[in-house]
């Protein structure tokens, strides 16, 4: 389960990178981390609406369901769903065939177990730039968006240590815009993700207070070695 982002980009940033324009502007604001235990939001692009970048509420809600957030979260956790397990009786395959997303960050976080603890690890491209993740949404009664992360299964060093051996699913320029169109048969569009190769990614240990309440500076993303 990944429960945790960070998206350090700039508006300017993001909309050069992607060649569209914010749905609102001057309201979006860098994140060095993005909490998805707590009901917060980050910015995607979806299938419905794919001309501009929206804010969606991280942890997927089911259509028609009229409760809270955090109520939902208690019984299942949507922050990230394994692909596989979208099948046609999966409540999320509806999503999969008719709401796609991506979401924009300049990294996420594991936890590997080291020396009998929990050490979070961060995964970025050089220089933090922006990255897109493969997702699906859905949208509530007064039209608040929700989104689901979508993983597969690590196929490189991560399996071996890390206690959640999952991956995002990175999407390039041409993927996304497959991803988010209407190009691919419903059916193929598990085929279509689990066939994209993960980026190279650099990959390292930070400092674990990043995971608590204080304040956050862009130097705690940088490489950690405890002393």
């Amino acid at each position: 389960m990944i429960t945790h982002l960070s998206n350090t980009a700039t508006q300017s940033e993001i909309e050069t990178y992607l060649g569209i324009p914010f749905l609102f502007q001057n309201i979006y604001k860098p994140q060095i981390i993005i909490n998805g235990r707590e009901e917060t939001s980050a910015i995607l692009v979806t299938s419905g609406f794919p001309d501009a970048v929206q804010f969606g509420i991280w942890g997927i809600l089911p259509k028609n369901y009229s409760q809270a957030w955090q109520h939902f979260q208690n019984y299942e956790i949507s922050l990230s769903t394994d692909l596989e397990t979208i099948q046609p009786e999966h409540w999320l395959y509806g999503a999969l065939k008719e709401r796609r997303c991506y979401i924009i960050v300049t990294g996420y976080f594991n936890y590997f177990l080291k020396n009998k603890n929990l050490q979070p690890w961060f995964s970025s491209k050089d220089s933090q730039k922006a990255f897109c993740l493969a997702g699906v949404y859905n949208k509530t009664d007064d039209g608040f968006i929700t989104f689901t992360l979508l993983t597969k299964k690590s196929t490189h060093f991560q399996i071996k240590t890390s206690f959640t051996p999952i991956l995002p699913i990175i999407l390039a320029k041409k993927e996304r815009e497959l991803w988010i169109g209407n190009h691919i048969e419903p059916d193929a569009l598990s085929i279509f993700l689990e066939n994209i190769s993960s980026p190279n990614l650099k990959q390292h240990a930070v400092n674990p207070a990043i995971m608590g309440k204080g304040k956050k500076t862009l130097q705690m993303l940088e490489p950690y070695t405890k002393k």
